[in-house]
């Protein structure tokens, strides 16, 4: 993981991470980082990594990655993820974001898709956001639950990798100046 050098900041969740983070595979060139972990004074639970635009209407895609047998996992890896992304989500009601979290799987919210991971087709569940444009498709995978969020892309354009622990081409940009600049 790169930081940027010239920033006054220092953000990056501790390297190398604890559990398996997935990313978007070489066939995105776009530009790559972290785009959120959890606070740093709590062991790593969550790792969030942007691909491509940010938001607003720039297309882009984020992975949300966590632990099946983290404490911090109340839902289950692959609910939790899900509940996250939904946050990213324009304009969702918080009553509307738990129903979707909660109807993860098979059924009217959730329609099945393959996704592929580490080079094997796995069962995943797309969620469609009211507007169309935006779109999570989330996977139970064992060890890890991940959630995929995003716009402008669609998820089976990229497959998606297991990343080095140490998170090679993404950079940390943050959003807090380092206690020592304070």
């Amino acid at each position: 993981m790169i930081l940027n050098a010239k920033s006054t900041y220092m953000w990056a969740p501790p390297l190398p991470l604890p559990f398996r983070v997935l990313g978007l595979d070489d066939t995105f060139t776009g530009r790559r980082g972290v785009a959120m972990w959890n606070p740093p004074d709590e062991p790593v639970h969550t790792i969030t990594l942007l691909h491509g635009g940010p938001g607003g209407g720039r297309p882009g895609v984020r992975t949300i990655c966590r632990p099946a047998d983290h404490p911090k996992v109340w839902q289950g890896a692959t609910q939790d993820a899900i509940t996250e992304a939904l946050l990213i989500l324009p304009s969702t009601e918080v009553n509307h974001r738990e129903e979707v979290a909660s109807s993860w799987g098979p059924g009217p919210l959730w329609k099945p898709v393959g996704v592929t991971i580490d080079g094997q087709v796995v069962s995943a569940h797309r969620y469609r956001h009211d507007d169309g444009k935006w779109w999570i498709v989330g996977a139970d995978l064992g060890d890890i639950g991940v959630c995929v969020v995003g716009h402008g892309w669609q998820v089976e354009d990229h497959g998606l990798v297991t990343l080095a622990p140490d998170l090679p081409g993404y950079t940390a940009k943050p959003p807090h100046p380092r206690v020592a600049d304070a």
